[in-house]
């Protein structure tokens, strides 16, 4: 697993799909994230080459659960009598410090914008079935509007305010016009033409990464509709709250549907869902989860909301040895969400253990994060919420041990 920049900020890529990537494309503008003096920092990727091997391979395991798998001749930082040498992937022996960088690098200090109508832009298809409701627009652009082929009776248009966004694209600041975005099958769901990854967008993008999924449904003519859902229990009203909070904030519809203990909430969107999938890289299940590009290339405090949001849904609060400590976990069966993670949260100056594991009766691999160490219980454990005023006394008796 490599961490790499294409542009959109730092996403996670096996070795074989940056492969890939090569032979379809330049890499002239990918960034690798990887060690220096600053701690974590992106580096040009000058060359990518692929060789024949016939060798043996090495498997180094550290005792906080990372792993790499690397030729013999590989080099390897070690600290050994006081010292950081270099050696040869053959020679590192069990009881080794291999060195992992453990500062930040450059702090980012501006919030990510997505300027949803370029790119809605890039899919034609979609883009073909979006609709831009602004009165304003509208007026300020009939004549070109009504002097269009593509419209029977454009005093409808005007007098609805809603208008093919394909036919006005190249209005000159067409952002500057308040306008919302919405497909023909989707008119009760409208969209900012722009979306902030804030504190609550980040917190949002958190939750979907813990509960959220997309689903696509047959529709009539074959267009097919997408719907972003989050699942919750039913006590969780908290974080259900919240959900909705932001939602609303963003003048977001949704429905709501209660079935037994589990609270889901639904989006039916083409486009929300269409930002997710393809412009944040979320994933759309369980197995595909991903932290989106952006968070990486946020300020510090966006990140923590992106990881209080994850925490929220797939975060537990473990008590240890009678009771007298704490830890707290997480547990993913996504292979980049898990890694993604532990890069995150070390960024943020925590330092987290991961381990691969099957529960039992289970035969998919699970990734259990672990976050030990009081100072960064005490704040992690904030992040949750109410939550954590069960586990305050517990954590200052250890503390004051």
């Amino acid at each position: 697993m490599l961490f790499i920049n294409r542009g959109d900020g730092v996403e996670a890529l096996t070795f074989e799909e940056l492969f890939e990537i090569g032979k379809n494309s330049e890499l002239k503008d990918v960034k690798v994230l990887s060690a220096d003096d600053n701690g974590f920092s992106e580096h040009p990727l000058e060359i990518i080459t692929v060789r024949d091997y016939e060798g043996e391979m090495i498997e180094l395991n550290l005792s906080m659960g990372r792993k790499i798998k690397v030729t013999k001749d590989h080099p390897v930082l070690i600290y050994k009598n006081e010292e950081i040498k270099t050696v040869l992937a053959e020679e590192v022996k069990a009881g080794d410090n291999i060195l992992i960088p453990a500062k930040t690098g450059k702090e980012h200090n501006r919030e990510v914008e997505i300027d949803v109508i370029e790119e809605l832009s890039k899919d034609l298809s979609l883009l073909e079935r979006t609709l831009i409701h602004s009165h304003q627009l509208v007026e300020k652009n009939f004549g070109k509007i009504k002097e269009s082929d593509y419209y029977r009776h454009p005093y409808d248009v005007k007098k609805t305010g809603s208008v093919r966004l394909s036919t006005v694209l190249d209005v000159e600041n067409i952002h500057l016009f308040e306008g919302r975005l919405f497909t023909s099958k989707s008119r009760s769901c409208h969209i900012p033409t722009k979306i902030t990854v804030n504190t609550d967008f980040a917190r949002l993008l958190g939750y979907f990464a813990a509960e959220g999924w997309i689903s696509e449904d047959a529709g009539r003519n074959g267009i097919k509709r997408k719907r972003i859902g989050f699942t919750f229990g039913v006590h969780e009203d908290e974080y259900i709250s919240d959900v909705k909070d932001i939602l609303s904030s963003l003048n977001i519809h949704f429905i709501e549907r209660i079935s037994g203990n589990s609270y889901t909430l639904l989006i039916s969107s083409n486009i929300l869902a269409y930002i997710f999938e393809n412009v944040l890289k979320t994933g759309t299940n369980s197995y595909n989860k991903k932290i989106p590009p952006q968070i990486f290339v946020s300020p510090s405090y966006i990140k923590e909301e992106y990881l209080k949001g994850l925490l929220r849904g797939d975060g537990c609060i473990t008590k240890l040895n009678n009771s007298k400590n704490l830890c707290i976990e997480l547990t993913t069966v996504s292979r980049k969400l898990a890694h993604s993670t532990v890069i995150l949260l070390q960024h943020l100056g925590i330092v987290a253990t991961i381990k691969e594991k099957f529960f039992k009766g289970s035969k998919v691999k699970t990734y259990l994060i672990r976050i030990n160490g009081i100072e960064n219980i005490e704040r992690v454990g904030k992040w949750l919420g109410r939550k954590w005023e069960n586990y305050i006394a517990i954590a200052k008796n250890y503390k004051e041990k």
